[in-house]
């Protein structure tokens, strides 16, 4: 079950003091609770994590995620893979038949997490999806992404409204679409310490492709994101592949600093299958990279509850608190974009949930600059 450890809605008729009161229900707002899911890649599984987090915009922080991953059918399976073999031309009645069976089976996953929320269900600001979709080329030969999930039919079973389509606007704006995953795992995973931020750190996904993001470490103060990296090796290239990323982010945090100790890499977080988790950690060891290296999620007080098996769906589930805040969620120097953008789109769910969203949107004020930025 979810918990609020701030929120004490029980407690609410102990205190006399109305500024108190005023002041618990400030408290509580700032924790929002959003839902994730994801459809692998094979379109055999899919990820579902509600998570609860602090904060807005760059000042975002997850405080607990908590979620399940279920096996899709092996009919709406099939269907894919016949939809997969006409790519090129597919039908669209299969399509949308797809569609409709697949969004049927995603709000039951929705459903079913909800459950964890207890008595702040109808506290649930929207459900982000991703899923791995078609990926067609337009008439100058630039990639054209289409969704596999029915976005309206999801948000008329379950009520919330819905973020998806999140690689679109990257991809206007001349990128490829992906990575998106490395901002939602800085603010996840980065040392965001308010005074001293003294280590860098790296994310892993181990899978059949290594992925690995650079997350430097950061004051806050910054306007500006820092340099995050991403580099994609197979396990053979991997370690010298990480060796010069870890170089380049050395230099760039001497440009950056001014006085200080040189950040070191505190912490390595590696996600994936525990055979390919433990050939990684050796080869970490092996050349000395990585610092601690973290592959058992459940007892990391860093990891907020994301493990192996939820680390997608809470990728996702930022990406729609970003879209919520406003703010981009593309990193141009790594997706070829010309600009950052907002990413997702918005299905409007219920319209107590809708009025909910939108209130929650129009109350969000940008932080300031530092005055240096800002001039």
């Amino acid at each position: 079950m979810l918990s609020y450890p701030t929120i004490s809605y029980d407690l609410w008729q102990s205190l006399d003091d109305p500024a108190a009161r005023i002041d618990r229900v400030l408290r509580d707002r700032s924790h929002r609770l959003i839902i994730g899911l994801v459809v692998n890649r094979n379109v055999s599984s899919l990820q579902c994590v509600l998570m609860m987090t602090d904060g807005h915009g760059k000042f975002l922080r997850l405080r607990h995620a908590v979620g399940q991953v279920v096996p899709i059918p092996e009919t709406i399976q099939n269907s894919w893979h016949e939809i997969g073999a006409s790519q090129e031309n597919p039908s669209l009645q299969d399509t949308r038949q797809f569609m409709s069976e697949l969004a049927d089976f995603q709000s039951q996953a929705i459903e079913s997490v909800k459950l964890h929320a207890g008595k702040y269900v109808d506290r649930i600001l929207a459900v982000a999806l991703t899923d791995p979709g078609l990926w067609v080329d337009d008439f100058d030969g630039r990639k054209i992404y289409c969704p596999l999930s029915d976005s309206q039919r999801v948000a008329d079973l379950t009520g919330l409204t819905v973020i998806d389509n999140f690689p679109v606007n990257d991809v206007l704006s001349g990128g490829r679409g992906s990575p998106l995953e490395p901002l939602p795992l800085w603010l996840t995973f980065a040392d965001r310490h308010a005074r001293v931020a003294s280590e860098h750190r790296i994310v892993i996904l181990a899978e059949k492709q290594i992925r690995a993001f650079l997350l430097p470490a950061s004051d806050g103060l910054d306007a500006d994101l820092p340099a995050i990296q991403a580099l994609a090796a197979n396990k053979d290239d991997f370690a010298d592949t990480l060796c010069d990323a870890l170089e380049t982010l050395h230099y760039q945090t001497r440009q950056r600093m001014t006085t200080g100790t040189m950040p070191v890499v505190g912490q390595t977080f590696i996600f994936g299958q525990e055979q390919r988790k433990a050939e990684l950690k050796a080869i970490l060891a092996q050349r000395a990279l990585g610092g601690k290296v973290i592959t058992d999620h459940s007892g990391s007080p860093n990891s907020f509850g994301v493990n192996d098996e939820s680390i997608d769906a809470t990728i996702t589930g930022l990406l729609g608190i970003l879209h919520i805040d406003q703010m981009h969620g593309n990193l141009p120097w790594l997706t070829g974009a010309s600009d950052q953008r907002v990413l997702g789109r918005l299905t409007p769910g219920t319209p107590s949930n809708w009025r909910q969203l939108v209130r929650e949107m129009s109350d969000f004020s940008p932080p300031a600059m530092k005055l240096k930025d800002a001039v």
